[in-house]
C-alpha cells in the first residue's frame, strides 16, 4: 500500500488550530506532507547544504511535525529495489537548496513521488 501522510507543519500548537478552522470553513492550512511505501516514509524538505532534500523517516514519525491523518492513495506493484530506483533518480532532481515553500515543497515532492509509483 502507498500513503500519504499528513502533518501539521512543526510542533506549534497554533498551527493545529489555525489547521482546524481551515479544514473546518474550506480554506485550506499549513501542512507537511510525506509518502509512505515499505514501511518507510519519504518527504522533501529545504536546507542551505548542497545535499539532497529527500529524507526517510518511521511513517508518521517526521520529528519536525505534528501527524494529523493519512490518506490511502492505492497500492504498488514495484518491488522496494525499484522504488529505491525511482527515489535515486529523483534525489538529484529534489536538492535541499532547491526548496521553495510556495513553489517547489513536501507537497509537491509528494505529488510527484506518488506518480511514479503508478
Amino acid at each position: 500500500p502507498v500513503t500519504l501522510h499528513v502533518y501539521d507543519v512543526g510542533n506549534n500548537p497554533t498551527i493545529k488550530k489555525i489547521n482546524n478552522i481551515g479544514e473546518a470553513t474550506g480554506s485550506g492550512g499549513i501542512f507537511h506532507a510525506a509518502v509512505e511505501i515499505y514501511g518507510k516514509e519519504f518527504s522533501f524538505g529545504g536546507s542551505r547544504k548542497n545535499i539532497t532534500g529527500v529524507f526517510g523517516c518511521p511513517p508518521k514519525g517526521c520529528p519536525m511535525h505534528t501527524y494529523r491523518e493519512s490518506i490511502f492513495l492505492g497500492d504498488c506493484e514495484l518491488s522496494q529495489q525499484q522504488v529505491i530506483a525511482i527515489l535515486d533518480k529523483m534525489k538529484p532532481e529534489w536538492m535541499a537548496p532547491t526548496y521553495d515553500l510556495l513553489r517547489k515543497n513536501c507537497c509537491f515532492f509528494s505529488r510527484e513521488f506518488a506518480i511514479e509509483l503508478g
